[in-house]
């Protein structure tokens, strides 16, 4: 069974950029400060220059952050709304997608997965 996602593309590549976890990571340090020089935030990753430099990129394609030019510095600045945007997106297409289906109760749903390992287990004498 397929099923279409009411997502926009431009939420589905936010995610994709949000599952790497370097990415993650350095977004953190990013909004924590909510404006850091490239220098600054090689300082606190755990990655060098090159690296940090490509996950930037990344980050501000996803509009997640801006890259500022000051003479010969680099900020890279917070972009908190973006954030909020994708994550109501994303909020409000899965309270769309499943609001429309009966829900399944959680206990049902895990004792048949459960007695499905079960089933499948060597320790049973099952191949």
């Amino acid at each position: 069974m397929k099923s279409e996602s009411h997502l926009p593309d431009d939420v589905a590549h936010i995610a994709r950029v949000l599952a790497d976890p370097v990415r993650l990571h350095l977004l953190t340090i990013i909004a924590r400060a909510r404006e850091i020089s490239c220098t600054h935030l090689v300082d606190h990753a755990d990655v060098g220059a090159s690296t940090v430099s490509y996950h930037v990129k990344m980050l501000a394609e996803a509009g997640l952050v801006t890259v500022v030019i000051d003479g010969r510095h680099r900020y890279v600045r917070f972009e908190r709304e973006t954030l909020r945007h994708f994550t109501g997106l994303v909020v409000s297409s899965v309270d769309r997608d499943t609001s429309q289906q009966p829900p399944l109760p959680l206990l049902k749903r895990r004792r048949s997965e459960d007695e499905e390992s079960h089933a499948l287990s060597p320790a049973q004498g099952h191949p």
